[in-house]
């Protein structure tokens, strides 16, 4: 296992997550206090649960591709290894999305856009979560040739 993806997975999963999870939930419970602006804590939550989804969706399938020893620090792998990649690259672009979301939660926090305005896409005057959504699927068909 040494020198495999298995060591990739695993320093991701305690090392990058704890921090950054923890980053998550100081600046949720802190953000309120410091700006003076509640977020809805709605898409707060769905923003967790997505980022819990996808985070686990691009590193558990590492581990097993340390354990059908995949090298670290290739360029190009074996077709072997190729539907355990393809699952941690949808992972990783879910992750991203769960990024670009959290980032609409503070813009709304701070926009001081209610929760009735913006949550149905119709109704919001400022930014939808729909154009959100259809500004980010443009980038991702245009830089990833799997959508």
């Amino acid at each position: 296992m040494h020198d495999t993806y298995y060591v990739v997975a695993h320093f991701h999963y305690v090392l990058s997550l704890g921090a950054v999870f923890g980053l998550f939930s100081g600046f949720y419970y802190w953000f309120d206090r410091i700006t003076g602006y509640n977020y809805i804590e709605d898409l707060g939550q769905i923003h967790f649960w997505s980022t819990i989804v996808s985070v686990n969706l691009t590193f558990f399938p590492m581990h097993f591709l340390g354990l059908a020893g995949m090298p670290r620090r290739i360029p190009d792998y074996p077709d072997a290894y190729y539907s355990f990649n393809l699952i941690a690259s949808y992972g990783s672009v879910l992750t991203l999305i769960s990024v670009f979301f959290f980032f609409y939660i503070v813009y709304i926090a701070l926009a001081k856009i209610k929760h009735e305005e913006c949550f149905f896409f119709e109704n919001c005057r400022s930014i939808s979560l729909f154009f959100f959504v259809k500004f980010f699927r443009k980038i991702l068909e245009k830089y990833f040739s799997f959508f």
